[in-house]
């Protein structure tokens, strides 16, 4: 556990780590993953038709993870997938 774990709410100290909505954490994680690549998609970008389908393979397990997770009940049982090189 971190100190990044914890936060004041209602004036009293939580575990963020476990007191979080597992679902919710994954989509908002996911959507900013997804954001900060949707350049690799573009018909204007410099990655080889090899490197965008890697990336696609990418984006698709980033948007199936909300399905993957939905019964998780900590951030313990999350992997994010890993981006290309």
């Amino acid at each position: 556990m971190s100190f990044f774990d914890y936060k004041l709410q209602d004036g009293t100290t939580i575990n963020t780590a476990e007191n979080v909505d597992v679902v919710k954490y994954v989509r908002e994680r996911r959507n900013e993953l997804l954001i900060a690549c949707d350049w690799t998609q573009g018909a204007d970008s410099p990655l080889s038709t090899a490197k965008k389908e890697e990336w696609a393979i990418y984006r698709q397990a980033l948007r199936d993870m909300p399905v993957n997770y939905n019964s998780s009940s900590t951030l313990d049982d999350i992997t994010f997938p890993t981006p290309p090189d």
